[in-house]
């Protein structure tokens, strides 16, 4: 069943974390768009996520936290 779902595929999520004290929303969004380009321009499909935080550590656990695909949670987590 989970075949079905997936066709033998998985899902990649890019993620980063920045550490600014104050992240305008127009910096998140150029920061998206350069990961997206980077990654199609390897052929790579996925999705993009950036969290503002006060640190590194935290922000890397808020992600954990909050990531999710409606029910479906993530069964492999790494950290760079």
């Amino acid at each position: 069943m989970a075949n079905s779902f997936t066709q033998n595929q998985g899902i990649l999520t890019v993620s980063s974390v920045l550490t600014d004290e104050k992240v305008e929303e127009k910096r998140i969004q150029s920061l998206k768009e350069n990961i997206r380009e980077y990654m199609a321009k390897r052929g790579v499909e996925g999705l993009v996520k950036v969290y503002p935080s006060k640190n590194r550590f935290e922000g890397t656990v808020n992600f954990i936290r909050a990531y999710a695909l409606g029910a479906w949670e993530p069964n492999n987590l790494s950290s760079i």
